[in-house]
Order: structure tokens, then C-alpha cells, then sequence
């Protein structure tokens, strides 16, 4: 049985899947790059990923440079291909910082619940990223 390529905006991946958000170190820059290599949409949560010992005064700051770092890491394990991705979660402190941080990585798409994003469109402006 064939699977269908996927279809989100300008982006294509060969097979249906679209790898979950998951926090926590968990859904980070080599399970993304996997992912994206193997032809699905790959995705970097954005939440749990600062330094749980330096950053107990400045989790969240830690958390947004962590994140800025992942991406940077992800792009260069999957070679440059597109459909490499973010999970944010409006229900963050430092949504919009975290979206702008995704937008100014390079991030082909951004997934975004844990409430209505509706600044969303606002935050990303004109930067050619799926939503």
C-alpha cells in the first residue's frame, strides 16, 4: 500500500506523518532530524527545555536560547531540508518570545495549542512559515 505524500502550505513531505510535539527533551533536534530525513514533518517542542539546575532563577530565558539552539542543531542534522518545525504552546509565559525565536531560526511551520493562538498570525508577520 502507497501512502500519500502531505501537503501544508508550500511544504511536501513524502509520507503522512507529522511528528508530535513533545516536551520536556524529548521531541528535540534528533528526533526531528530523523524524522524530516525520513521523508515526514519534524518537530521541536519548545516547553521543558531549560537547564533545570542553572536556570531554577532564569528557567525561562534558559528555555528560549535552548530553543534557539535545538533549531540551529536540527537544521544542521537534517541538512538544510525544509519541513523542520515547532510546537508551541500558547498557554506559555513566553509564547510570542518563543514564536519570534522560531520565526527568526528559520522554522518551516509552527504548530500552536494549548489555546487559541490568535496572535499568532501577528507574531510570525510576514516570514513564509506555515501555520
Amino acid at each position: 500500500m502507497k501512502l500519500p505524500s502531505l501537503k501544508i502550505r508550500g511544504l511536501k513531505a513524502e509520507y503522512p506523518v507529522i511528528q508530535a510535539g513533545m516536551g520536556c527533551r524529548i521531541g528535540m533536534a534528533d528526533l526531528a532530524s530523523a524524522v524530516v530525513k525520513c521523508g515526514g514533518f519534524g518537530t521541536i517542542a519548545s516547553v521543558g527545555i531549560g537547564d533545570l539546575e542553572r536556570g531554577k532563577t532564569h528557567f525561562v530565558d534558559e528555555c528560549n536560547v535552548n530553543f534557539a539552539l535545538e533549531l540551529k542543531k536540527a537544521r544542521e542534522l537534517c541538512g538544510g531540508r525544509k519541513n523542520l518545525g515547532v510546537n508551541v504552546m500558547v498557554a506559555l509565559s513566553n509564547y510570542e518570545e518563543i514564536v519570534r525565536t522560531a520565526v527568526a531560526s528559520g522554522a518551516d511551520y509552527i504548530i500552536s495549542g494549548a489555546g487559541l493562538p490568535l496572535q499568532l498570525p501577528e507574531y510570525v508577520g510576514e516570514a513564509d512559515i506555515a501555520l
